[in-house]
């Protein structure tokens, strides 16, 4: 049976967590939601807690502290901003996937001093030469991202592909709930990529 009781640690991640919450998040976040302002001084709270690392294991360069207490930080986030809740599970998700490559990229997500949108393999995008295809509906971050780190099928396999945002067709959408979170429509059209592995699954690098 897991014990699903914070130790000492992550409870002071979750303490100072909460303090940041009440600080700075909730007393704007409903105003830019209403606007579609992007959350990005949140985020960039998010990156000088350190809290992109959280789940990451150690051998990948995060912090390996676990699935328990970034749970329980994504919980204390998204009960104020569903927006910011979702920006730091997409920078995580772009995180473990490029520390579990090794990708170059993998550091400064890690860090937060560059904004990752992560696309799934449900959106169906095919990697061929080095180039990617299709569309990725409803994107959080997307619309405000640095690089995009995508799960495409390449024939048979998996690839972990990573491309400058700026290189993708980017629309602008509104997500009740996720409006400061910069959600956009992705669009690849032969786009060139770094195809960062190949591999039989996508990769779950979180430490538990």
């Amino acid at each position: 049976m897991h014990n699903l009781q914070l130790n000492a640690d992550q409870t002071l991640v979750l303490d100072t967590v909460t303090k940041f919450v009440q600080d700075v998040v909730a007393p704007t976040a409903q105003e830019r939601d209403e606007h579609r302002h992007f959350a990005r001084e949140g985020f960039a709270g998010l990156a000088d807690l350190g809290l992109f690392a959280l789940p990451v294991a150690a051998e990948n360069g995060g912090a390996g502290m676990g699935v328990l207490p970034f749970a329980a930080v994504c919980e204390e986030i998204g009960a104020h901003s569903g927006s910011l809740a979702r920006l730091l599970t997409s920078q995580v998700q772009c995180a473990a996937a490029l520390a579990q490559v090794g990708a170059d990229a993998r550091d400064a997500v890690i860090a937060g001093s560059q904004l990752a949108a992560w696309i799934g393999l449900e959106h169906g995008i095919v990697a061929s030469g080095g180039k990617l295809t299709g569309k990725a509906e409803l994107v959080p971050a997307a619309g405000e991202a640095d690089i995009l780190v995508v799960a495409a099928r390449d024939g048979a396999d998996v690839v972990i592909a990573v491309v400058e945002a700026k290189a993708a067709e980017r629309t602008a959408l509104r997500a009740l709930g996720f409006a400061s979170a910069a959600p956009a429509r992705v669009s690849f059209a032969s786009t060139s990529a770094t195809i960062a592995a190949s591999m039989a699954v996508t990769p779950c690098p979180i430490s538990l």
